[in-house]
């Protein structure tokens, strides 16, 4: 779910990192002592991710009931050197679609493409480094192509694949940690994640064991539900201004 500065939510960092950067908040800068992880080392648990079809059903709930409701299917395709991911999202009306390939071992980013309802955009990345376009597909500026060349002091996961990230990353609890993502055209999302407990979640009559995550990007604060051996995400809650979000795995 994602709002992308543009009028429809696809993924849930999406709706962190536009609300941040539209109140200002997510400046702050990850000073503390803690670590911070960035992609180019292999992370020892990026083996979990493996060839799949996955469905999750996302709410958006606003003064008193349900605002939107949509689906968003994904795919995964893994071979030795890349991770593919592609992710489509569906309300009806319309279909918004992801691709993003990264390193099978460290998640660094290689190449994107997203065709959604509001802009067509491509990028491909070496290292710290994000080249590419965006293409409005409506209002005042549609058809006008915004071109992209933007250097990090270091390399950052994608956050269109927020949810690989988690799965691939390692946990332990009473011992939080910084990640940093990015998606072209927006700011740097920087995100405090702590594993805060266990828990047992219920997907299609099935009890399932779970690592739950505390996350942090500003005043904003997520619950993510991990399947314990796995590690697939099964379900977020958040609560943003004026509405709550929550994203449950169906299939």
């Amino acid at each position: 779910m994602m709002l992308r500065s543009k009028k429809v939510c696809l993924l849930v960092s999406f709706c962190i990192t536009t609300a941040l950067s539209a109140k200002g908040l997510n400046k702050q800068q990850s000073t503390s002592s803690l670590d911070t992880i960035f992609p180019g080392k292999a992370l020892v648990n990026s083996s979990l991710i493996s060839n799949a079809h996955s469905k999750f059903v996302l709410l958006i709930y606003a003064r008193g009931t349900y605002a939107s409701i949509m689906y968003l299917d994904k795919d995964i395709k893994r071979t030795k050197e890349k991770l593919t991911v592609v992710q489509k999202l569906y309300n009806g009306k319309y279909t918004n679609t992801d691709s993003v390939i990264v390193n099978s071992q460290t998640l660094m980013p290689v190449e994107s493409y997203s065709d959604i309802n509001t802009s067509k955009d491509s990028f491909v990345y070496h290292a710290n480094n994000v080249k590419g376009s965006m293409q409005a597909k409506e209002g005042n500026k549609k058809g006008t192509l915004t071109k992209i060349d933007t250097a990090f002091s270091k390399p950052l996961f994608n956050g269109l694949i927020y949810a690989e990230t988690y799965q691939a990353l390692s946990y332990q609890k009473d011992r939080p940690f910084y990640v940093e993502d990015y998606v072209p055209g927006h700011n740097v999302k920087i995100t405090r994640i702590e594993y805060i407990k266990d828990d047992e979640i219920v997907i299609s009559g099935l009890r399932i064991p779970a690592k739950v995550l505390e996350m942090k990007t500003g005043n904003i604060v997520e619950h993510v539900w991990l399947n314990s051996s796995t590690q697939d995400v099964l379900k977020i809650e958040a609560k943003f201004p004026g509405f709550d979000y929550s994203m449950l795995r169906i299939l």
